[in-house]
């Protein structure tokens, strides 16, 4: 559990949630959840994914996204990618 100062980072919000450790845990077998919950508009659609919107035609168009904002889902996805893609070299295929 935590609760981080509103000028948080992402990269603060990714260490303090231990993000690495509960995905090699995932590696390992066991579940795994990551439960954004507060009032609405304090941030955890952005946390979560850490994507701006722009409203083009009455649609939502994603802006271009550094890789210091992006939030907890597409940085696990990328570092479970990356853990993946260890294992696949360091292992033997049999």
């Amino acid at each position: 559990d935590a609760a981080l100062p509103p000028r948080s980072s992402q990269d603060d919000v990714w260490e303090a949630c231990a993000m690495p450790t509960l995905i090699n845990r995932v590696l390992d077998g066991y579940n795994s959840t990551v439960f954004a919950y507060g009032q609405t508009g304090t941030g955890k659609t952005h946390t979560m994914e850490g994507f701006q919107y722009d409203v083009v035609n009455g649609g939502h168009v994603v802006r271009e996204v550094r890789r210091e904002h992006l939030g907890l889902t597409p940085r696990s996805i990328r570092y479970l990618l990356s853990q993946v893609e260890e294992i696949r070299k360091t292992e033997a295929v049999v």
